[in-house]
């Protein structure tokens, strides 16, 4: 009689039986298994035993404990993280990314002004991705550039030192498959830079004017939503971080603590048109916000804010996402008391007023807009003649200075052409990746 068939009948009687016996069954099965696993293992017929040293003792490490039929912590989703196909299937046919992964945004937009490229220039294609993350936008552009037989390349730039050890191994693999099965030559380079400093990187590399295809994707990838140690997201309780350079030593808590109040109403009105600026700027610093709110509940844009001291004795920041959410949810409850609104105290409300804010301040943390600007100075010296740009943004901040640069670069000829309107998602993808509802494409062509 087969081992498997012992096994499922002591289980069976175990269940019967309940209580110490079912335990005791167990250890009995435990027992007769570990001792007759090697020789079972020579002379079973059953093939889906996996192979393994038969002088090694098998050891099952049993999975973390969660409540309910589906976890919900980000550590726990083990295999999402893993890459189960059918998890992640499944995750995603509900309109959800899974853990540890990202799905790329308005990819078949952004890749068709590569598609023009690889027309216009069918071989040596030079391509650049400047946010490389999860590797989605790269694993297509690898898989078309890969199809030509020519020499191409594609540089991948990421600051997120965690991911991008990741990722680069995830594409080497994908692109040394492709090249086995198509007798193709093809090369993929990465490197853990902020995409403020491309001018440097391509003249250390002699690429200067020679990029074909630059694509930066701004958004924050899924990777750093899910994960809560993170603290990008005010829905799982973790540190108010923030930081998309794991190396960098300024977090979100140690930007609030050195931040005046006026300095933090004027980031949230500026960075996220927050119209309870004032008030959560108190409320974060652990100042009296309801005083603030008097002119708030008459205005919904207040000018300044009320005369607060901007150093605080004993700090009383918050210095977890969950601490930063429930300041807020005070803000928002206290607004709907005295002006009688039921609109501001919903979930809906105070969430979308929670990214808002934390989208802010995340900005300033990393200095996105500053390091976008940098970008947008560093392309007519880095594209190649006919060279195209693509860009997708998440807020409107970002939208607006790549909206005046391409518009500038055109009036002055570096551009040729460039989007007079802006691209977004389709609605079948807005259904299916909730997180594309925001995207904003825009794209130029160098002169």
């Amino acid at each position: 009689i087969s081992m498997k068939f012992v096994f499922i009948l002591f289980n069976f009687y175990g269940f019967l039986l309940h209580g110490s016996g079912y335990s005791l069954m167990r250890k009995s099965m435990k027992f007769v298994f570990s001792r007759n696993i090697n020789s079972y293992l020579q002379s079973s017929l059953n093939s889906d035993i996996v192979e393994t040293n038969l002088n090694t003792t098998i050891t099952y490490k049993r999975r973390v404990r969660y409540s309910g039929l589906h976890p919900k912590e980000y550590e726990h989703k083990y295999k999402e993280i893993r890459g189960d196909e059918s998890v992640s299937e499944r995750v995603t046919s509900k309109g959800s990314t899974p853990a540890g992964q990202h799905i790329p945004i308005m990819l078949t937009e952004c890749l068709v002004y590569l598609d023009d490229v690889i027309q216009a220039k069918s071989k040596n294609i030079i391509a650049l991705d400047c946010t490389l993350g999860y590797g989605g936008h790269s694993k297509e552009i690898i898989r078309r550039l890969s199809s030509l037989s020519n020499d191409s390349i594609l540089y991948g730039i990421d600051q997120d030192e965690m991911e991008l050890k990741r990722t680069t191994q995830r594409l080497n693999n994908y692109a040394e498959s492709l090249q086995n099965e198509k007798n193709t030559r093809f090369n993929f380079v990465s490197s853990c830079l902020n995409f403020g400093g491309i001018k440097e990187f391509l003249e250390n590399r002699n690429l200067s004017g020679k990029i074909d295809f630059l694509m930066a994707d701004l958004g924050l990838s899924s990777m750093q939503i899910n994960n809560s140690s993170r603290g990008f997201s005010h829905k799982k309780d973790g540190p108010l971080d923030m930081r998309m350079n794991t190396s960098s030593s300024l977090t979100a808590y140690s930007y609030l603590c050195n931040v005046s109040v006026h300095q933090l109403a004027e980031i949230l009105s500026n960075n996220s048109d927050e119209p309870l600026a004032i008030p959560i700027a108190h409320a974060l610093l652990g100042l009296d916000f309801k005083a603030s709110l008097s002119s708030t509940s008459t205005s919904s844009k207040a000018s300044k804010p009320s005369k607060s001291p901007s150093s605080r004795t004993i700090p009383n920041i918050p210095n977890t996402t969950l601490e930063f959410r429930k300041r807020i949810e005070d803000v928002c409850a206290f607004y709907g008391k005295a002006t009688g609104r039921t609109d501001v105290i919903t979930k809906d409300f105070i969430s979308s007023t929670a990214a808002r804010v934390m989208q802010a301040i995340r900005i300033e943390v990393n200095s996105e807009l500053d390091v976008l600007d940098t970008l947008l100075a560093s392309l007519p010296a880095a594209l190649a003649p006919g060279g195209r740009v693509v860009i997708l943004t998440f807020h409107s901040g970002e939208d607006r200075r790549v909206k005046q640069a391409f518009k500038k670069g055109c009036n002055d000829g570096i551009y040729m052409a460039t989007s007079r309107e802006v691209g977004r998602a389709t609605e079948e993808e807005r259904k299916l990746n909730p997180r594309s509802k925001s995207a904003k494409l825009r794209w130029a062509i160098r002169a």
